[in-house]
């Protein structure tokens, strides 16, 4: 299925130097879930995606669960992974009916 790489930035005071780092990750979507590095939501559970560009380069993806919002920092156009979500989840509607 689709994936999408998100950036989790880091801070840290060290020696009285405050560094900063970045970290790239995954989300990947399947039939059966949207799995990040650190959280898996089942798709039943994920009611939307959306996007926020703030740059050329830069925006916040949106994953809209029964558990809340949660924004991933992204430097890619999201929308062929926003259209396979939605297009996972009108067929999931289908099969239910």
């Amino acid at each position: 299925m689709d994936s999408i790489t998100y950036i989790t930035v880091h801070r840290k005071i060290i020696n009285g130097e405050q560094k900063v780092w970045e970290e790239a990750h995954t989300i990947r979507l399947s039939t059966i879930y949207v799995k990040t590095s650190f959280q898996e939501f089942l798709l039943n559970d994920v009611h939307d995606v959306s996007y926020k560009g703030f740059s050329s380069r830069e925006g916040i993806l949106y994953l809209h669960t029964s558990q809340g919002v949660f924004p991933f920092q992204v430097r890619e156009c999201p929308q062929s992974f926003i259209n396979e979500f939605k297009t996972l989840k009108v067929s999931k509607r289908k099969d239910s009916l």
